[in-house]
């Protein structure tokens, strides 16, 4: 092939006008001092090379006949794995026990259900995100995990990480939206019961805690975050899924706390070195 037949890379840009290109260059330049600004609060000297990280669209796969029992618990929760079947995603057993949670209305909180699976799920997951609860108030299908700031904050860092859309799983312990935060309680055992089907779904190469009640449930202790945080932890039901979690701050408290997001992103950084990139000082 000729000099003159290699398609020219810029070829799209050119055809902007120079009115169009200043502003496309002002908005980058915007969004890169916020990034920048964000990186400089947590404490960030490094920037991995990689695209812009989103949070993932969900969907929730309805059941095609309208069924509203209670789901069926009794079969086993968590089920040991060959060596082969580590860090697969099941998916089917993913979009079953997100039918299950479709069909659960054993508190107060079902009617207003958060958005399940996401749209692009890959084979397998490096990072399992889990969260406490969603205090936000939007449309039920709204693709919000934590809520509107915290998933930005949880996008960025992830970003930093130099991970991809779908490296990474994020979720909540509690399967509904819910209204305060001071009427909340984890006494349902049903939600118990999905995380530990979802994790076993997911089959994450590590996990990272945000919040208390997230290392709560995920490590079976009552001890207070700031003592869990910064160091590896079994998975409380470690015998059977062999994974490890980093307890870490909410991105709720960061948006309170700003001066912990340093602290946060040192826990992160754990993660990345040990399993994200173990080659990389």
């Amino acid at each position: 092939m000729s000099a003159e037949n290699i398609p020219d890379k810029n070829t799209a840009q050119s055809k902007l006008t120079p009115a169009e290109k200043v502003r496309d260059t002002a908005l980058l330049s915007m969004e890169i001092r916020k990034l920048l600004h964000f990186y400089h609060q947590v404490g960030i000297k490094a920037y991995p090379k990689t695209e812009a990280f989103k949070l993932p669209a969900f969907k929730r796969k309805k059941s095609k006949q309208e069924v509203f029992a209670k789901p069926s618990l009794s079969r086993p929760l968590v089920q040991k794995n060959s060596p082969q079947e580590k860090n697969v995603v099941k998916r089917a057993d993913l979009l079953e026990m997100y039918e299950a949670i479709e069909r659960c209305d054993t508190c107060s909180l079902h009617a207003s259900k958060q958005p399940g699976i996401p749209e692009e799920l890959a084979a397998s997951v490096k990072l399992m995100i889990v969260g406490d609860f969603c205090l936000s108030q939007e449309e039920e299908n709204t693709p919000v995990v934590f809520g509107q700031q915290e998933d930005e904050m949880v996008a960025k860092m992830i970003g930093a990480l130099g991970l991809c859309q779908q490296d990474v799983y994020v979720t909540n312990c509690i399967k509904c939206r819910c209204a305060k935060e001071n009427t909340l309680t984890f006494d349902n055992s049903d939600c118990h019961d999905f995380l530990a089907r979802e994790i076993l779904a997911v089959q994450p190469l590590v996990i990272c805690a945000m919040g208390d009640l997230s290392a709560k449930v995920l490590l079976g202790k009552n001890a207070p975050l700031v003592r869990l945080r910064g160091k590896f932890h079994h998975y409380v039901h470690y015998e059977q899924y062999p994974v490890e979690v980093m307890p870490t701050f909410h991105p709720r408290f960061l948006l309170a706390h700003g001066e912990m997001k340093r602290a946060t992103w040192g826990d992160l950084l754990q993660i990345q070195k040990k399993y994200l990139h173990p080659g990389r000082r």
